[in-house]
């Protein structure tokens, strides 16, 4: 459906496994037929109709077309993206939720359609009293009841009602989208990303005391001797490292670690050494509170 009243024939799915000849008798000349197993549209299912639509409308790069779009799963994939820029269409899609507010075949067709549907159906129960509407009977009652309100008012109303053509930015108000802003995610940009970290590391390098030094034979001696391979977390009141392979890094905080024959009873000693308490920190301090924000943030 478009703003000037023109309509694309419709795509009939059906929920079945194969797609059967009977299923589009007496369908609409130029409409098609799919097939699901969920009985919704898939992202194969909406590649079809996009050739469905190309074929009817006939875009070009030189003279493309605008394809108004909810947020369906089926919509977005890499194949539909480059099928759409190699045939000058142009996709946009409406803010979540909003679709019953800013979709022009909900404001202005698939209301009337629904009605002339059931007509439609109550019509043939009538005049075949014993009988049930099946799957033979579908497209025909489609067809009967797309006649009825594919018209010019109704397209020109969608598009009206939903503020799409003529273009009004007033007709909705603040309340009227709030359920869309739910879904609005602000992400930082790398450099905040990278000021956060470096405001963070200074702020810990500060607050958090000095580690001691390891003893002499470390690095190159620690690095020949056997280190279990269990990971250890070894804790000094604030800071926590980890040991896993053949080495200890120098920024790991090990109270009293002291020589022993192997690095193993090192590890060892300094885990069942008593921690020390924490010392205190100053709440009211400036460091403090930036550090609580970060972690806030993070």
């Amino acid at each position: 459906m478009s703003a000037t009243g023109s309509y694309v024939q419709p795509a009939l799915i059906f929920h079945r496994k194969k797609m059967k000849g009977y299923s589009m008798n007496n369908a609409l000349p130029g409409s098609i037929g799919m097939v699901s197993d969920s009985g919704f549209i898939n992202t194969n299912m909406f590649m079809e109709y996009l050739h469905h639509f190309r074929d009817n409308v006939q875009p070009t790069k030189e003279n493309s077309e605008l394809l108004i779009l909810d947020n369906h799963s089926s919509h977005f994939s890499l194949a539909v993206v480059n099928y759409c820029r190699e045939n000058g269409i142009h996709l946009l899609t409406l803010p979540p939720y909003s679709s019953h507010k800013m979709q022009p075949l909900d404001r202005g067709f698939f209301g009337s359609l629904k009605i002339r549907f059931a007509y439609e159906c109550d019509k043939w129960l009538s005049a075949n009293p014993g009988r049930v509407i099946g799957p033979t009977e579908v497209a025909h009652l489609v067809n009967e009841a797309f006649q009825k309100v594919a018209t010019v008012k109704n397209a020109t109303s969608g598009f009206k009602t939903s503020g799409m053509w003529p273009i009004n930015k007033n007709i909705f108000s603040e309340e009227d989208l709030t359920a869309a802003s739910m879904t609005e995610i602000i992400l930082p940009s790398t450099s905040s990303v990278q000021n956060i970290l470096q405001n963070f590391t200074a702020i810990t390098s500060a607050t958090l005391p000095a580690p001691e030094s390891l003893p002499s034979t470390s690095y190159a001696s620690i690095a020949s001797e056997r280190i279990p391979s269990t990971s250890y977390a070894v804790s000094s009141g604030v800071a926590v490292s980890e040991l896993s392979t053949k080495t200890i890094s120098r920024s790991s905080t090990i109270p009293n670690l002291v020589r022993s024959s192997t690095v193993t009873d090192q590890v060892l000693a300094a885990v069942n050494t008593p921690l020390a308490p924490s010392p205190a920190v100053d709440t009211r301090s400036n460091e403090f509170t930036i550090l609580i924000a970060l972690l806030k943030r993070s």
